[in-house]
């Protein structure tokens, strides 16, 4: 009988011990799990990659926004990826640039992204911000960032990580024709300053005769704002972009070149000035038949055309000496969607896409100068008659989109804003005011800054 307690009395001693080792087990585990829930985005967004592998990871889908000429490119290097790279199949849509951002940030939110999207630099931030992107950096080394245009390069970098791979870079330029400024007497060089710009626009602009002054199309933000940087009404710097439109002497310029042939804001007549691009106005067909002054635009579009009887030229700079102004920049990066099953086979992907030698051939058909470096010591862009232009813009007076988390936002709020300038619902102090105050928010993370 005695042995039997024994018995019981080791057997409960045992389980007792027993739950209590099971308790700290969990306890540890839920203390793990505690700490990270509140980890940084950068490791939420590895987890939810982590998490949905059970998916089919050897099938990609990449969502970008190209040209026709630009995409037949990157289908056939995709197509010459996958045949060097069995089991692995990635599927290209390409969707209309006005629409991407708005659709891969809703397909975000659904956790329906794609694994790879081409995004517009200024866009990464803000969907990193959110959760939306999975970084980069144990993928792409030091060495290969430094292969990366720089002022490229720090556009993907915020809170310590990288959030995507540049793919090219875009200046904004202004393409004329010589010998019709040269009937219009304007002068044998292009406009060198906001009024040179103002005059050259008010010259030629008579819509009802079917001819423009300097046109560009205002329905696109980045456009916008290469425009207000050339008549002094935007100042960007490393740090922020200060939008200075409401301002006396650049309000009076906006209002100038917006409808140079009224005393007074006409919206009516601001719409014959600069109606939006369609199939009925082909800007580049006026520009090579006098019957527009300038355009501004950037270099990809203007090589697109291969009109010889058109020039290039830097858009008038604020005020080089104090470095506001400069030469407007667009890019496009790849990133990886946070819910991708295979991001180690999406970075390889991407990493194909962006070589110096990948870039060379879009650059080749497409005339999207790219963001390696080194492409630019090769040829066809070294042999290319502007290559000297190139450089200067790119890597002397080019400036980005600084570091912002809300960036993609406001360039949707100020084509949101001009829509409503086009329809009579507000004049340009109206417009200008709400322009200037979407970018003062900017300074709001101006303690947040890239990498180094």
């Amino acid at each position: 009988m005695l042995t039997k307690r024994r018995s019981l009395l080791v057997l409960f001693t045992i389980l007792g011990v027993s739950i209590i080792l099971l308790s700290q087990c969990t306890g540890s585990i839920q203390e793990k799990s505690t700490v990270a829930d509140e980890g940084a985005v950068a490791k939420s967004a590895k987890g939810a990659a982590e998490g949905d592998k059970g998916k089919t990871a050897n099938a990609l889908r990449a969502v970008v926004s190209m040209k026709d000429a630009e995409f037949t490119i990157l289908q056939k290097l995709s197509t010459q990826y996958a045949d060097t790279h069995p089991g692995i199949s990635v599927k290209l849509e390409n969707v209309a640039s006005r629409d991407a951002f708005v659709q891969l940030k809703k397909q975000s939110q659904l956790g329906e992204a794609p694994d790879i999207m081409l995004l517009d630099n200024a866009w990464v931030n803000e969907l990193a911000a959110l959760g939306y992107l999975l970084p980069v950096d144990e993928y792409f080394t030091t060495e290969q960032q430094a292969q990366v245009i720089p002022l490229l390069m720090n556009q993907m970098k915020w809170n310590g990580y990288i959030w995507g791979i540049p793919k090219d870079v875009d200046p904004y330029i202004m393409a004329w024709n010589k010998k019709t400024a040269a009937e219009a007497k304007l002068g044998t060089e292009p406009p060198a300053t906001a009024a040179e710009l103002i005059a050259w626009n008010k010259k030629l602009l008579k819509p009802d005769e079917g001819s423009y002054g300097v046109y560009t199309d205002l329905t696109e933000p980045n456009d916008l704002i290469a425009l207000f940087i050339a008549l002094g009404g935007a100042w960007p710097d490393s740090k922020q972009l200060t939008m200075k439109l409401n301002e006396a002497q650049s309000l009076k310029a906006l209002e100038s070149f917006f409808v140079p042939q009224e005393e007074g804001w006409n919206a009516k007549q601001f719409a014959k000035n600069f109606p939006p691009l369609s199939a009925q106005l082909n800007p580049w067909d006026l520009l090579s038949k006098g019957k527009m002054a300038a355009m501004v635009t950037t270099v990809s579009a203007f090589k697109q055309q291969a009109k010889s009887d058109l020039s290039i030229a830097a858009l008038p700079q604020n005020a080089p000496q104090t470095n506001d102004g400069g030469v407007w920049l667009k890019g496009r990066s790849f990133s990886i969607s946070s819910r991708s099953a295979n991001p180690k086979a999406a970075i390889d992907w991407i990493k194909e896409m962006t070589t110096a030698d990948a870039g060379n051939k879009l650059w080749a058909e497409a005339k999207v100068l790219p963001a390696q470096i080194i492409a630019y010591n090769l040829a066809p862009i070294r042999s290319d008659e502007h290559f000297n232009s190139y450089k200067w813009l790119i890597f002397d007076q080019g400036k980005v989109h600084p570091v912002d988390m809300e960036a993609g936002k406001k360039l949707s709020a100020l084509q949101n804003e001009m829509s409503k300038l086009y329809k009579g619902e507000q004049d340009p102090k109206s417009f200008a005011e709400k322009a200037s105050k979407l970018w003062t928010a900017a300074k709001k993370t101006e303690s947040v800054s890239p990498s180094p």
